[in-house]
């Protein structure tokens, strides 16, 4: 397999590894628990934070992972960029996140109106029936460690010698994907981006999983809080009041038209701060990765310079074009082609329907 499909070979493995999980395993499972008589204790499992979500993340994405790198003979941390954040890093990453939730927020909300929010109406349900801590657990910190070792570390890694953009954007592109939820792909598909760039120019996947924790904990931390206002008591009955079919639809639609706006004014004000400190971000990082680049090649030997640098000259003959200018743009062309991705594609569209 050419190495450039690795990361959507990868994916396309995921992807019918979740499927098998969902349509075969768990019904067995299921079945199982019934015929022993455990149903109910099974069902208060799934339906928890445990079965919804850190469960599903360690078995869903984890270990698949963990198979995939067995069967190829890698190690992980081959794939895990890791150099130190910093304290500077650390902190434009903390209020570029927080700055950035109100959009996403926007982008969650607007696709909320078309698709059923599922993930948002079960972290609601459990919102009432679970403390914070275990909250923030399966919601923040269990995603932010897992799916960025995913995506941000080792499909990130396998597309190093593709132009970024074009690589960032398929990382977003299979992040959104991943959750299965066409309400989720929209603000998934922007957040990998997000993601993916913040650990290109910080060179460490820590930078990923703290934006993801932060923005994700924001939201968690947001819903919880104002679930235990007295105020969501008064609203929940006033829904409950217009429950005549007609005036609960307008009630409910007013609400969620009203919130949108709320949070576009919001997000109007907080996306050109969180822009202008990225910039600041990726300034800061390129001028101290040229440093990191630096003092790396003053601690190589002369040989392994050397080697590299026949290496490169040997790489560059080899890619002298051989062949008339046109058949090798249509060469180039089909060799860009990528049917794991286009196959990945094809099953996220066929679960959504």
């Amino acid at each position: 397999m050419s190495r450039k499909f690795q990361g959507s070979a990868f994916m396309l493995f995921l992807m019918l590894y979740i499927v098998g999980l969902n349509l075969i395993i768990i019904p067995m499972l299921a079945d199982v628990m019934t015929a022993i008589g455990q149903q109910e204790p099974f069902l208060r499992l799934v339906f928890s934070p445990w079965g919804i979500i850190i469960f599903p993340q360690m078995i869903g994405l984890m270990l698949p992972l963990v198979i995939w790198l067995t069967f190829k003979r890698e190690s992980i941390h081959q794939h895990m960029p890791m150099v130190k954040l910093g304290s500077t890093n650390i902190i434009l990453i903390i209020f570029m996140s927080i700055f950035l939730q109100p959009l996403m927020m926007l982008i969650s909300g607007i696709s909320g109106l078309f698709t059923p929010n599922l993930v948002g109406d079960a972290v609601g349900g459990m919102v009432r029936q679970y403390p914070w801590w275990l909250l923030m657990l399966a919601i923040a910190v269990t995603p932010s460690i897992i799916e960025e070792i995913l995506f941000r570390g080792y499909i990130q890694s396998v597309y190093k010698d593709r132009p970024f953009r074009r690589a960032a954007i398929i990382n977003g592109l299979f992040f959104g994907i991943m959750h299965i939820n066409l309400q989720q792909f929209f603000y998934a598909f922007v957040m990998g981006i997000i993601f993916a760039y913040m650990v290109h120019y910080t060179r460490s996947v820590v930078a990923g999983m703290l934006s993801h924790f932060i923005m994700n904990g924001i939201q968690v931390t947001l819903i919880y809080f104002s679930m235990q206002m007295p105020i969501s008591e008064y609203l929940h009955e006033s829904n409950a009041y217009y429950n005549d079919g007609y005036n609960a639809s307008m009630f409910a639609i007013s609400d969620e038209f009203l919130g949108i706006l709320s949070i576009g004014v919001i997000a109007l004000i907080a996306t050109p701060c969180a822009y202008v400190l990225f910039r600041a971000f990726r300034t800061y990082n390129r001028q101290r990765n040229v440093k990191y680049d630096l003092q790396e090649a003053f601690n190589n030997t002369n040989n392994s310079i050397s080697a590299k640098t026949e290496g490169s000259l040997a790489e560059f003959i080899k890619a002298l074009p051989t062949e008339p200018e046109e058949t090798s743009k249509f060469k180039h062309f089909l060799s860009q082609i990528d049917p794991f991705a286009i196959a990945a594609v094809v099953i996220f569209v066929i679960l959504l329907l």
